[in-house]
């Protein structure tokens, strides 16, 4: 549990789709946190890491949850956010692409 990763996750309605937390992650500065999108092209295919998104120090990326909403367009991630980089800390939204 270093890194707290799965402590949050989301899956598209198709299940091609998923996004995972690891909110003590340090890429963008001490607990920034992460969130990890994986994909895949059929419902019996694995799941392959396809990109990552950083908080900024203290977010705790997804700490309290990742939702995909349900047209499959947009993902709200959780920031606990003490020291982050964005004034309004509670949500972050993120426009994605699912095939």
């Amino acid at each position: 549990m270093q890194y707290l990763f799965g402590k949050s996750f989301a899956m598209t309605s198709n299940g091609l789709a998923v996004a995972v937390a690891a909110p003590w992650t340090d890429f963008g500065g001490y607990d920034s946190g992460s969130v990890y999108f994986y994909m895949r092209y059929t419902s019996n295919a694995p799941f392959d890491r396809v990109s990552r998104v950083d908080g900024c120090a203290g977010d705790w990326l997804g700490y309290r949850g990742i939702a995909i909403e349900t047209s499959n367009n947009a993902l709200f991630i959780h920031s606990k956010g003490y020291d982050g980089c964005i004034s309004n800390t509670s949500i972050r939204t993120f426009h994605v692409s699912c095939f």
